[in-house]
């Protein structure tokens, strides 16, 4: 099993808690701060949870999104590895398609080029571990710092981000705290 992308880029993986906590909008913002500062920004999101309303072309919505909107070339863009849907899963778990896509994953990140590789996670740590794709998988793999993203809920989301803090260890960058109300926000 492939244990690093041989790739000179640096790889940020970024996950979240819970599905729709702002991973995209978070990718978007720092990219296009990095892109100002010269960077060259690659781009993958391997596991693919964004449907096409095109029908099945194999790109999810977020891939399409942000490849137009930061303008990557195809030479920094990985490729969506496989859809994360109820057939795919069912096939998985019947053993059928045994895929080894922690070797397709690093296939995939060594054609990119560029300073720094934004890996964007499923919806949440552990989508895609049935596939060896699940964040701190990811992560591990390829040495990647992980940004986690969450959308505030409660103050008692403490416990669950202390939890990715003990899973993560050194390997977390950072958190995010995404859609957090105006009077928790400011407090007295």
């Amino acid at each position: 099993m492939p244990t690093s992308a041989k790739s000179t880029s640096k790889y940020l993986a970024i996950g979240s808690t819970r599905p729709y906590s702002g991973k995209s909008s978070i990718i978007l913002g720092m990219a296009q701060q990095f892109q100002a500062k010269g960077l060259d920004i690659a781009y993958s999101k391997p596991l693919g949870t964004c449907f096409s309303e095109l029908g099945n072309d194999g790109i999810d919505e977020d891939h399409r999104f942000l490849a137009k909107t930061l303008n990557l070339p195809e030479n920094r863009l990985g490729e969506t590895l496989l859809f994360l849907d109820a057939p795919t899963l069912e096939n998985r778990l019947q053993g059928i398609g045994q895929t080894d896509y922690s070797e397709s994953l690093v296939n995939s990140l060594e054609k990119l080029g560029g300073d720094l590789t934004i890996l964007e996670g499923a919806g949440t740590l552990d989508q895609g571990r049935l596939f060896n794709l699940s964040v701190p998988k990811v992560a591990s793999l390829i040495e990647a710092s992980v940004l986690l993203v969450a959308r505030f809920h409660s103050m008692l989301d403490v416990g669950e981000l202390l939890s990715v803090q003990d899973r993560l260890g050194d390997r977390l960058l950072g958190v995010v705290l995404t859609d957090i109300p105006e009077e928790v926000l400011y407090k007295t």
